[in-house]
């Protein structure tokens, strides 16, 4: 802290301003003295819980992806069961509100990209569950190496 500071201000404040400077030069009015050991050890921990916490977020994406893929394959096989027919739900009756109405006309008669269509129109009418359940894959994967402090590849 032995960096002299130089404050453009009215000369009628620079004594206050060269005291302030001064105590806070000294090291009983550093910021280190100010926090508490338990507060410095806390805010050195800050990155580990971040890591900690973003794994956990990452882990219970996953456990909720899973489950919501397994839970949408049981409610259409009981429903199978029931009425004798297979009610598809896929990825486009999940998001096709959300979609604008000028990418729904690109998929229905695609002027350009027309291969892309192809493949986004595959992607769409998949069958929800095993996309939900596929999606869990990664993000364990991205759980495990956030907690072990590994780089994702």
């Amino acid at each position: 802290m032995g960096h002299p500071v130089r404050l453009s201000c009215p000369s009628r404040f620079a004594p206050t301003v060269d005291s302030l400077c001064n105590a806070l030069s000294q090291s009983r009015c550093r910021m280190d003295f100010l926090l508490s050991d338990r507060m410095q050890d806390w805010l050195r921990d800050v990155p580990t819980k971040l890591r900690d916490f973003l794994a956990m977020g990452l882990f219970y994406a996953a456990g909720g992806s899973f489950l919501g893929g397994l839970g949408l394959l049981v409610y259409q096989a009981l429903f199978w069961l029931k009425h004798g027919t297979w009610e598809p739900i896929t990825v486009f009756v999940a998001i096709k509100e959300f979609l604008p109405a000028r990418f729904m006309f690109w998929l229905v008669e695609p002027s350009d990209w027309i291969g892309m269509s192809k493949l986004v129109t595959y992607a769409l009418f998949c069958s929800l569950w095993w996309v939900l359940i596929l999606f869990a894959v990664p993000l364990i994967y991205c759980a495990v190496a956030v907690a072990r402090n590994e780089k994702v590849t």
